[in-house]
């Protein structure tokens, strides 16, 4: 059983080094065109993340659907946006490279000034939260202060029975509304 799993371990290790041969290259180049011919489809371009985009034709020749094959089948949550409005079909004919490569670099920049928002962003925060602390600072000592002055009776007597009077007062205006 052992010496199975070990010729079947130099079997894998053959394959992976076939795979990056020449040789190899061409006959999955072949093998792919093959199967395109056979499901009457057309490779309109590949992401940079290696997935791949294919136009699917009638037996009459008229386009029918799109569809993208995605470089790792584990990876399907990743979809690069440059073919986005051609697969869903707001756009007649697919991204040229030239447009894709327009694309990136205008997704860069918005990357890049999306970073330096945030940064000014934090930069803000921060002064913010330093003046909100100094505040806060400046409440407190007034509120200990207050706290100081009213611990005077005569002054807080006062209060007590003002704020008494105020809410009788305002028992007395509302009256609920007769029934008619």
């Amino acid at each position: 059983m052992n010496s199975l799993y070990k010729i079947y371990l130099r079997y894998q290790a053959l394959k992976r080094a076939f795979k990056s041969t020449k040789l190899y290259l061409k006959y999955a180049k072949l093998k792919e065109d093959l199967e395109d011919q056979k499901l009457n489809r057309i490779c309109v371009g590949e992401d940079r993340m290696g997935n791949k985009f294919y136009q699917y034709y009638s037996y009459y020749g008229l386009p029918t659907r799109r569809e993208i094959r995605f470089k790792d089948d584990k990876e399907r949550i990743v979809n690069d946006l440059a073919y986005y409005d051609w697969l869903y079909k707001r756009i007649e004919q697919p991204p040229t490279e030239e447009q894709v490569e327009q694309f990136y670099k205008e997704e860069q920049l918005r990357f890049q000034r999306a970073r330096e928002w945030d940064e000014q962003q934090e930069k803000m925060m921060l002064a913010f939260y330093e003046q909100r602390k100094i505040r806060e600072e400046q409440y407190k000592k007034a509120y200990l202060e207050q706290k100081n002055f009213n611990q005077n009776p005569e002054v807080f007597t006062e209060i007590a029975n003002n704020s008494e009077l105020k809410q009788e007062s305002q028992n007395e205006q509302w009256q609920p509304k007769s029934k008619r």
